[in-house]
């Protein structure tokens, strides 16, 4: 009975702890929270800022290695 009951009464989420993680964790409905609206604008802010940072580096790398070809 009480199986019954949690199957239609209660969730479960399966996060990744990061992007790239191979870990999954679990958690249930309780002890998710929801962030704002703001909060996941500044999250997703956030985010596009260090794919731009990663992008300019990698940027650099690119010319750092053409600059070396054209020497060679």
């Amino acid at each position: 009975m009480n199986f019954a009951f949690c199957i239609l009464n209660c969730l479960s989420y399966t996060v990744l702890p990061h992007q790239k993680a191979d870990e999954v964790r679990h958690y249930s409905d309780d002890q998710i929270q929801t962030l704002s609206i703001a909060e996941t604008q500044q999250q997703i802010i956030a985010e596009i800022e260090e794919h731009q940072q990663q992008i300019k580096v990698l940027q650099q790398q690119l010319l750092a290695i053409a600059g070396d070809s054209n020497d060679g």
